[in-house]
């Protein structure tokens, strides 16, 4: 109730705490006459008047209010001739044009409003959406049809359908037409409302299950790196084996070479005694070896 209390200045008929301007007081007094023609006059010699002027209390446009009384032409107008912003809200309950024909429970408004784009979805200032208002099976199912659902949770963590149930619960029972009414709406409500759970259900196990799925490739895909980095882990060993067998060969080959080489140094050494017939010491020596002889 908290919620229908504070969105009291959003309802059909407000008591309005100050007077619009004279153009302004004029186009409500239009609107609600439903003069389509002498609206479209006056919007049209007052090019200075926005069409989405809102009042200063409540933050009502001309749309808001129109859809608020019922006033289909006018809202038709609105949205086909104007520049009327459908999603506008209200100052105080931040509302749209769709909430306020759904609390007023303006089939034909809802109608106008969704096929125009308006969001089913939107939320008001306590986060409830256009369908946690509806007061009728044909309010519902059109707000069904166009994306509304019966679980959406509002801030206060309410869904749609148990806000609903329990405005149903406050009509006098006495009345048999609105005894049969609130049975008939309780038994679309609460059928819907379960299939829309079991769909929202089912999406979230798939969910679960692709994430699961994910999960157990990503671990597959690290089993099999870990694998291979095993394998090459075994790999190394061999690998720095025949290198050190090829180091140890080109060792013991380089010692080859050094000791062929000493070898032929060495061989080389008796050769470098050998007296040098040629070299000039070498003939005086000899020539003093035979005069002695002589």
């Amino acid at each position: 109730m908290e919620e229908f209390d504070a969105l009291l200045d959003d309802l059909v008929s407000p008591t309005y705490a100050d007077k619009w301007a004279s153009k302004d007081a004029t186009a409500l007094d239009l609107l609600i006459a439903g003069d389509v023609d002498g609206l479209r006059h006056l919007l049209a010699l007052s090019p200075s008047m926005s069409v989405n002027a809102r009042h200063p209390t409540s933050g009502r446009s001309l749309l808001h209010d129109a859809a608020a009384h019922g006033q289909k032409e006018i809202v038709k107008f609105l949205l086909q001739d104007t520049e009327a912003d459908i999603f506008l809200r209200t100052m105080l309950g931040r509302c749209t044009a769709l909430h306020l024909a759904v609390m007023n429970n303006h089939r034909a408004i809802v109608f106008l409003l969704l096929s125009h784009g308006a969001d089913s979805l939107s939320r008001d200032r306590f986060g409830s959406t256009p369908m946690h208002y509806a007061k009728s099976i044909s309010v519902a199912k059109l707000l069904l049809q166009y994306g509304g659902e019966l679980t959406a949770n509002n801030y206060k963590r309410k869904n749609a359908l148990e806000c609903i149930l329990a405005e149903l619960a406050l009509i006098d029972d006495t009345d048999e037409e609105q005894q049969l009414h609130r049975i008939e709406f309780e038994k679309f409500l609460k059928w819907h409302g379960e299939n829309e759970y079991k769909i929202k259900l089912a999406k979230l196990r798939e969910h679960k299950k692709a994430i699961a799925a994910e999960h157990e490739n990503d671990h597959l895909h690290h089993r099999h790196h870990h694998h291979h980095s095993i394998l090459q882990h075994h790999l190394t060993p061999d690998h720095d084996l025949k290198q050190g067998t090829g180091a140890e060969h080109g060792s013991k080959s380089s010692s080859g070479k050094a000791k062929t080489s000493r070898n032929t140094i060495n061989s080389k050494t008796p050769g470098q005694t050998k007296v040098n017939r040629r070299d000039p010491s070498n003939r005086s020596l000899h020539s003093n070896q035979s005069s002695m002889s002589g």
